[in-house]
């Protein structure tokens, strides 16, 4: 079992369960988005660990650094000089989400891998029904409240606004593409405008408007995105003046094949609703068939571009490196360590870890999946806020 500041009264109390436990359990919740760099600093930061990881939303994204939910066992963290035997376990779901379940001390349920589940750095093969059954996702309990998570958004981008958070810790600059089909010729570039024309009135817009050749009015582009716990939509709103708040209007395909044979069918109005996953939008922006475009982070950009997939040009400016940090390039956020409840042990140790790994994140050029604080030239106030000069 795992001490939990909310239902565990006295340190008393603790520091006994864990001397019979042997093993301190830190959940960690929140945004899609940069969670393979915090995969990737949680297993630097251990110390013997093996792994195993869930596809929650039903995502073919093979790998632990885009699955939705990770368990980590066998390991050790660094606490006070000290290697403590920790379990460390992640449940992605969204910015938003992770700033309600962190807030508001959300019981989740069957949403972390369960502490008992057998892990060998693969995949944990089953449908979530299936793992419900035979006990590998773990039910609400005390057990299964977030000690800390992350979000590309501020708390108050979100509706979850009832329950302060005890701290927001930016960390680096995350950015965002605009990507459309193959089959969508002849647009290279979309702007604000286009945006609210397109997301905000009814989801489906003649190509006209993207091209401005009077033939296309009769062919149409389809809206595709994230569903509103989604910090890359709330990004996306706030950034071209739709509105972090906006009702959408979104489309979902169903899809065929897989890479570079992905084929799209059956086009189905979500209404305000969108995927879970940036990786599923990345899948039908990769495939063929249908005018679709779609905001994404940039590793999953990368999986559209690598299939069929097509890199707008945001207001006119390319996204680069370059054009992030002088200011030209201005679709991105800031990725955020939160919290609500005061860390103790282990979980402190791996909190502060965590912000000091993420907040020395090198700027890697050309690919810019996330840009170092230091590195930018500006600055912003608040999501969606204008760009200004540092």
């Amino acid at each position: 079992m795992k001490s939990k500041t909310a239902f565990l009264t006295t340190a008393a109390t603790l520091a006994l369960f864990g001397a019979a436990n042997g093993q301190v359990v830190i959940d960690i919740t929140g945004s899609t988005a940069g969670r393979s760099t915090v995969h990737a600093q949680i297993q630097a930061l251990l110390t013997g660990e093996s792994f195993g990881y869930y596809m929650v939303n039903g995502s073919t994204q093979g790998a632990a650094g885009s699955a939705d939910s990770v368990i980590y066992k066998g390991g050790t963290l660094l606490v006070g000089g000290v290697q403590v035997p920790v379990t460390v376990r992640t449940f992605w779901a969204g910015s938003a989400s992770g700033v309600d379940y962190v807030s508001n001390q959300v019981q989740l349920d069957n949403k972390f891998l369960a502490t008992t589940v057998s892990v060998n750095g693969q995949q944990i093969p089953g449908n979530q029904a299936a793992l419900i059954a035979n006990g590998s996702l773990a039910p609400a309990s005390a057990e299964t409240v977030s000690e800390f998570g992350f979000s590309d958004v501020k708390q108050a981008a979100t509706t979850h606004q009832s329950s302060p958070l005890a701290e927001q810790t930016d960390m680096f600059v995350i950015p965002f593409k605009w990507v459309r089909t193959e089959t969508l010729t002849g647009v290279s570039n979309i702007t604000d405008q286009m945006v609210r024309a397109m997301y905000t009135a009814g989801g489906e817009t003649p190509k006209s408007l993207f091209t401005g050749v009077a033939a296309d009015s009769t062919s149409f582009v389809y809206s595709v995105g994230r569903d509103n716990d989604s910090g890359t939509r709330i990004t996306a709103l706030a950034e071209t003046g739709a509105g972090a708040f906006s009702i959408l209007t979104q489309w979902g395909f169903t899809t065929a094949g897989s890479g570079t044979t992905v084929t799209l069918s059956s086009p189905t109005e979500l209404f305000d609703g969108g995927y879970a996953s940036g990786g599923s939008v990345a899948t039908i922006l990769g495939g063929t068939g249908f005018n679709a475009i779609g905001y994404v982070g940039i590793s999953d950009a990368t999986n559209a571009i690598n299939n069929f997939g097509v890199e707008l040009t945001f207001n006119g400016v390319p996204f680069s490196v370059a054009n992030v940090k002088n200011g030209s390039y201005t679709f991105w956020s800031k990725y955020q360590a939160i919290r609500k409840q005061t860390l103790t042990g282990p979980a402190a140790s791996l909190f502060a870890s965590l912000k000091t790994s993420l907040i020395n994140l090198p700027t890697v050029d050309p690919v810019g999946t996330t840009v170092k604080l230091t590195d930018m030239a500006v600055d912003r106030a608040a999501d969606g806020a204008d760009v200004l000069p540092k």
